[in-house]
């Protein structure tokens, strides 16, 4: 794994998941999900890798929290106002909500599903 001071100001970790031996990792400010090895930390994986400023519609804008469900890792796109999911197995990236607002967070308790806009909570 890198240090925090490899890291650098513009790869802030907003979220992490483990599926593996790898681990996701979210980074808002540069619109990037990322897959790090767990045995030598190399990536992996980066999808969406994006310019500072990036506009609104691009694959990721602004990816603030990751929750794992299976093979599936779903990725709460704040600056697009959706929740997109990632198979694990293919890396098929596809929008699973689209919401009225910046989504901060998507969380699935048995057959309910929350998510979290601006400073709200909201069942889906």
């Amino acid at each position: 794994m890198r240090t925090y001071e490899e890291m650098g100001q513009i790869d802030t970790v907003y979220d992490i998941a483990v599926y593996g031996n790898s681990i996701w990792c979210a980074y808002p400010t540069s619109h990037t999900v990322k897959r790090f090895s767990l045995d030598d930390g190399s990536l992996e994986v980066s999808i969406s890798d994006g310019e500072i400023g990036m506009d609104r519609g691009s694959l990721f804008c602004y990816p603030e929290s990751l929750r794992l469900l299976g093979n599936m890792l779903y990725v709460s796109d704040m600056g697009n106002e959706k929740v997109c999911r990632i198979n694990l197995d293919t890396l098929e990236v596809e929008t699973y909500l689209e919401l009225d607002g910046p989504v901060f967070q998507y969380e699935r308790i048995g057959d309910e599903e929350f998510v979290q806009i601006s400073n709200e909570l909201y069942l889906v």
